[in-house]
């Protein structure tokens, strides 16, 4: 579905960053004792229920070549949510960033990147990162990653816990989660333990923020989660534009993709492991108490455009009407050619009804 986003917020210092909190050099990556972990983990962990035991691998192994790898194709998700979120003004208020589920600390990386490229003021206001992981090895990456951080003077003033512990257990015990503004981040973490999902409705975040893979399975998961949150009067800042009962058909899905050949190294472990494929699927619901002044002209872009005998379609949703709306090539004009080549994923302010579910020549489009 869609374009894939090429936004690159990686910091110019990132892969040195990275290889050396690892311990790599750019003649490991391709080694197989990463290579054959990464191509086993695309092939099986959506199952949720293989025997990882069976493979017989070094821990330290896989975790690295998640960190190298996996790690760095995720990050990029978490920039298409922020950059197509409305009102982010209340970043400014966050103090506490944890991640439940962290692995080597992936999104905790991809959220602090988010700040020092696009809004530094707020990186000044973040106070303590915790992540939280089942695996001692993946938290022991996680610490080598940040005191590396450090070294870089915008993250020295951040404190930072890791902790080794099932999310479940961990969510009981911070209080802070409710007493002060924090992002709480799932990320690719409710998959492993789908039984406890309604967890994450027993606490009373300021803001969170889920990511999960991009199927029609998980997507419908997260929707029962979405709907109860809306009953809590969350509002929600990504993908809806207004915050009602998902419209969208059992039988569909909202997701998006990301580009995860951003950077040279990524390519170059993607072709050795036979992967050619630069998209990477994902769905995302980012949630806060903040008010929204949301509107129902404001719709969100859910697919790319599809042309049929000169007509241009595409779906779009303003959080409770999803329409496949049509712009007929008799009736394109400069205020609504934007809909062709607008991004996938972005928002769009449509000065129209959509009767019929069509755009017409007076119809104003534009997109953010």
């Amino acid at each position: 579905m869609g374009t894939t986003q090429k936004l690159n917020l990686f910091p110019d210092w990132y892969e040195n960053w990275l290889f050396s909190s690892l311990d790599v050099n750019a003649d490991d990556i391709c080694q197989e004792k990463y290579l054959k972990p990464l191509i086993a983990l695309n092939n099986n962990w959506l199952q949720e229920k293989y025997e990882q035991d069976d493979y017989g691998w070094d821990d330290l192994d896989v975790a690295t070549s998640y960190a190298l790898y996996y790690m760095t194709a995720n990050i990029p998700k978490l920039w298409f949510t922020f950059n197509h979120s409305s009102d982010l003004g209340h970043l400014s208020k966050l103090q506490n960033i944890v991640e439940f589920g962290c692995g080597p600390g992936t999104f905790l990386w991809a959220y602090l990147f988010y700040l020092y490229q696009c809004k530094p003021d707020a990186l000044k206001e973040v106070k303590n990162i915790r992540g939280v992981d089942h695996s001692e090895t993946n938290i022991a990456i996680a610490k080598k990653l940040f005191s590396e951080l450090q070294k870089h003077p915008e993250f020295s003033h951040i404190k930072a816990d890791f902790v080794v512990s099932l999310w479940e257990d961990d969510i009981k015990a911070l209080p802070y989660l409710e007493d002060d503004p924090t992002l709480a981040i799932f990320g690719n973490s409710l998959i492993e333990s789908s039984a406890n999902i309604d967890l994450i409705l027993d606490v009373d975040f300021s803001h969170l923020l889920i990511l999960e893979p991009g199927t029609n399975k998980h997507f419908q998961r997260l929707r029962s989660v979405r709907d109860k949150l809306v009953e809590k009067n969350y509002n929600i800042h990504f993908p809806c534009t207004t915050s009602h009962k998902c419209p969208i058909d059992k039988n569909n899905w909202c997701h998006f993709n990301v580009n995860r050949f951003l950077l040279p190294f990524m390519q170059k472990m993607s072709t050795a492991a036979g992967r050619k494929n630069h998209k990477h699927h994902f769905s995302a619901f980012l949630f806060s108490q903040e008010k929204i002044d949301n509107s129902t002209k404001t719709w969100r872009l859910l697919s790319s455009t599809r042309k049929a005998k000169g007509s241009a379609i595409r779906y779009l949703c303003n959080g409770s009407i999803v329409r496949e709306v049509v712009l007929n090539k008799k009736v394109k004009s400069d205020s609504n050619r934007a809909f062709i080549k607008a991004e996938t994923g972005s928002i769009a302010f449509i000065d129209s009804t959509l009767e019929k579910n069509r755009l017409y020549s007076k119809d104003s489009f534009r997109s953010k």
